[in-house]
Parts: C-alpha cells; sequence; structure tokens
C-alpha cells in the first residue's frame, strides 16, 4: 500500500471518533503528527485563575476572518465571536474594524493571556514611524 493511501485509510478510520472543535493531530511533513491550536472556547473553559489583561505592540503578519483568529509578532490571537466587542481603531480615526487590519500594520494590543494563544480586547493602529519589536 502506497504512503499517501495509508494516510487516507488512517483519516477514514479517525474522523468517526472526532468531534468538532477539539484538537486533533494531523500528519505534517515535518513530522509525524502537528497539533491544532485549541478553539477559543476550550481556552476560557481550560482557564485556571482570572484572566489578566495586558499589551504589547507588534506588527500583524496574518489575519484569519474566518476563523476570527491572527498573527501579531509571533503571537497567536483570538479576535472573539462577530458579536464579539473588539475595538479596533484605525490611524487617525476613532473607528475601525477587524476586517481593516492589514499584514505590515504595526499595532497596540490589550490582551488576556491563555498562555499558548492570546484574546485580543482591543487593536489600535501605530504610526508606520513607531519602533515595535518583530
Amino acid at each position: 500500500m502506497k504512503m499517501g493511501a495509508r494516510w487516507i485509510v488512517v483519516l477514514a478510520l479517525a474522523l468517526p471518533m472526532m468531534s468538532v472543535g477539539q484538537p486533533v493531530d494531523t500528519p505534517d511533513h515535518r513530522g509525524p503528527t502537528v497539533s491544532q491550536e485549541p478553539t477559543l472556547e476550550q481556552l476560557i473553559r481550560n482557564r485556571k485563575g482570572p484572566i489578566r489583561a495586558r499589551k504589547d505592540r507588534g506588527v500583524v503578519h496574518a489575519i484569519d476572518l474566518d476563523q476570527r483568529t491572527g498573527e501579531i509578532s509571533g503571537y497567536s490571537y483570538h479576535f472573539g465571536p462577530p458579536a464579539y466587542d473588539l475595538k479596533v481603531t484605525l490611524l487617525g480615526s476613532s473607528y475601525g474594524a477587524l476586517e481593516l487590519l492589514e499584514p505590515g500594520m504595526k499595532v497596540e494590543v490589550v490582551y488576556g493571556d491563555f498562555g499558548s494563544s492570546r484574546l485580543a480586547f482591543s487593536i489600535e493602529q501605530l504610526p508606520a514611524s513607531e519602533v515595535v519589536e518583530h
């Protein structure tokens, strides 16, 4: 049996046992398995103690509007469900939207730290001349 066919058989056997929204080990070319990141619901459910607000500055590397997640200076952020009151402020305006953030923008993020991921409370665009790490 070819290597690709083996993975198809393994996935076909494993799919009925998987739950929606649960972390799943998936094959990857870099090694035997890679675990997907936990969902926002899992992060909140599994937290220990209060969520402390913190602030950081960085560069937007990626935004996934469908999953409402992103990467800012190497850290994974959740932006909450569409009804979540995420405050986004663009430079020179008192308004903004998650959909208007673009890779390369410098931002300041107020967030709750969950260890492996962060939940953004507010995102404010900074001037391009602002010095930030990453």
